[in-house]
């Protein structure tokens, strides 16, 4: 080969010979394949050999450089997140999180992630004329650019990945208020904190959404600072426990501020008649929480739920009145219960794909009567009454004004006062809940409910933990009179036994009709019973429902002493299906009924297989002693 430029060769396949005559011959190099690695390396992440180096930054077509790692120009306004199916996931220009199909990556969609920085787009993504003039911006260009950082980030899933407004956990244990425009977050273990605009912090997305009142600058415990002058004014209000319910609501408002960040949320119920100022309590509710309140009336399930997407903010709802069909009320109430423990509930769509929710968010609900509600509502639910309003001394009701802007200021102070004992709620709420369970009134969820209302008011108002003396009142005051007799905590099985014993007989004598109970004791030989005359009729006529009273010999008992009396409920009949129906014990066609589950945790039950009128039947033998009490019904 010369250094001199050779002439254009007239014959193609003649320059391709004297190519590759001129060539230099390469001795071929056989080089050993790597050995396949070994599981134990897969499963340690021993990479065989060095990480490939990252690529290079690319000149995009006169614009600026992009960087590597995500694909994008280090300036860009858009902060691209993952793929999800079709879907890519980006935080706009505003910090706001948008979905975007792959089909829809146009110029309007584009110019409308970019915002306000639309000049940017020119010199991210120039496109030129004939003269390397920039007259524009190439779409195909930024469409593909963006989809393909997005697809750098990997695979996004939105569920348990966004948080909107409302409080949270951090990933260290720090409590962060997420304010719609600007997310505050405490220190790990101390109350300095920290102010950023919404973005990703660590493994959340924390989106921008309309703005919410910050915390104040400082805000000071007792009387003085803003919970202490918000429970005097709850006070004014007639309670039916006077000062213990006021400072109950006081800590919900303080557990609806805190939001995502509990464990457990608690829900409250207000009652009470007209008169009482339930509409004005819930006005003071709106002037603290602002616009992080959900306040609603006559929502349904799906309405709340799509209304919260990813916030944790509190729930409102007015007039939860009992109605004839209780079934959207009920379906609320399921909601708020999901929403205490942060359950992941799954529900399918309408494009044929299973979508998953978690709400964290506390509930309140307010109505002159609470309708009927399933026990594992009840026990997650604090029952609050309202009575009438007092007249002061001079005869005249309290008049009560309140001031938006004023008591705006002071929910703001509680924010302040959240952030400022939030390294100490641990230690509080434990303490809440070891007292309340020692004294022996509440189980743990109990225990979960109130510990975490005193808990939220002992921030609020004090600055240092709560003395013995102060525990030892409020267990007193919270005994098992003030708190069971408000709800029907009773077991499952306990609740069965009792519908069946109160359930009529159709069994007339002298106009007069029998219960399940009386007709027991009566075949029982325990009670004489009208219009069952003998032991023998009471006997006959609870047989026609699938229930006997049945005796046991002293070897059969597996026990000392005389015969043991049992009663006897058979597994599958017509007549029990009957005092069951429409309830949750109730049987269905080919299956035992429903109240044989609840037979079976009854104490010292065991199975048998009795004749009913002549029919031999599975049954399940429940002793009296544990159906009765001292000649009344167990509860």
């Amino acid at each position: 080969m010369t250094d001199e430029v050779p002439a254009p060769f007239s014959n193609p396949l003649a320059a391709v010979r004297e190519v590759i005559d001129d060539a230099v011959a390469v001795p071929a190099r056989v080089e050993e394949a790597p050995p396949p690695p070994t599981l134990g390396s897969l499963w340690r992440g021993e990479a065989a050999g060095p990480p490939p180096e990252p690529p290079p930054a690319q000149d995009h077509g006169g614009g600026r450089a992009l960087v590597p790692a995500a694909g994008l120009p280090e300036d860009c306004p858009v902060t691209p997140l993952g793929v999800q199916g079709a879907l890519y996931w980006y935080l706009d220009a505003l910090n706001q999180l948008r979905d975007v199909p792959a089909k829809d990556h146009n110029k309007n969609v584009i110019r409308s992630l970019y915002g306000r920085h639309l000049g940017e787009l020119r010199a991210h993504f120039p496109r030129h004329n004939k003269n390397a003039e920039i007259i524009g911006w190439d779409g195909e260009d930024a469409a593909e650019t963006l989809m393909a950082a997005c697809s750098r980030k990997g695979v996004w899933d939105v569920q348990g990945r966004v948080r909107g407004p409302g409080g949270w956990l951090g990933e260290h244990g720090e409590l962060i208020f997420h304010c719609g425009d600007i997310v505050v977050q405490g220190a790990s273990g101390t109350s300095a904190e920290c102010a950023a605009r919404p973005d990703q912090i660590g493994r959340f997305v924390y989106p921008a959404s309309a703005a919410l009142p910050q915390p104040v600058e400082r805000a000071v415990a007792g009387e003085a600072g803003p919970a202490g002058q918000l429970l005097e004014l709850l006070k004014t209000w007639h309670w039916a426990r006077d000062e213990t319910d006021a400072i109950l609501l006081l800590g919900w408002i303080g557990a609806a501020l805190l939001g995502g960040a509990l464990d457990w949320r608690p829900m409250l119920w207000l009652t009470g008649d007209k008169a009482t100022g339930k509409s004005t309590l819930q006005k003071l509710l709106k002037y603290v929480l602002q616009d992080g309140l959900l306040s609603v009336t006559d929502p349904t399930e799906a309405g709340v739920r799509q209304t919260l997407a990813h916030a944790s903010l509190p729930v409102a709802i007015d007039e939860a009145e009992a109605e004839e069909d209780n079934r959207t009320l009920g379906k609320i109430v399921r909601l708020a219960r999901q929403a205490a423990s942060g359950s992941i509930v799954a529900r399918g769509g309408s494009d044929h794909k299973g979508h998953t929710f978690t709400v964290r968010s506390a509930f309140l609900l307010s109505s002159i009567n609470v309708p009927p509600l399933q026990s594992q509502d009840l026990s997650r639910i604090t029952l609050m009454d309202l009575r009438e309003l007092r007249a002061a001394k001079g005869g005249a009701l309290p008049e009560l004004r309140l001031d938006p802007a004023a008591i705006g200021e002071i929910g703001r102070g509680l924010k302040r006062r959240l952030l400022m004992g939030w390294p100490r709620f641990a230690v509080t709420l434990e303490t809440w809940r070891q007292q309340l369970a020692a004294g022996g009134a509440h189980a743990a969820r109990g225990a979960d409910q109130f510990g975490t209302l005193l808990a939220c008011a002992d921030l609020l108002l004090f600055d240092g933990p709560p003395d013995p003396d102060t525990l030892d009142a409020w267990t007193a005051d919270l005994g098992a009179k003030a708190i069971a007799a408000r709800t029907d905590d009773a077991a499952d099985h306990e609740r069965m036994v009792r519908h069946l014993l109160s359930s009529i007989l159709d069994v007339y004598r002298g106009n007069k009709r029998v219960t399940v109970a009386g007709a027991v004791m009566a075949a029982a030989k325990r009670e004489t019973v009208d219009p069952v005359d003998t032991p023998e009729g009471a006997q006959a006529a609870l047989q026609t429902y699938g229930i006997k009273v049945h005796e046991l010999g002293q070897g059969e008992a597996a026990g000392d002493g005389a015969a043991v009396q049992f009663l006897a409920l058979a597994n599958n009949h017509q007549g029990l299906a009957h005092l069951f129906e429409r309830t949750h014990w109730a049987a269905r066609s080919g299956a035992v009924g429903g109240w044989v589950q609840a037979c079976m945790r009854v104490l010292d039950a065991r199975a048998g297989n009795l004749r009913f009128e002549g029919v031999a039947t599975r049954c399940w033998l429940l002793p009296l002693d544990a159906v009765f009490g001292e000649g009344d019904v167990a509860v």
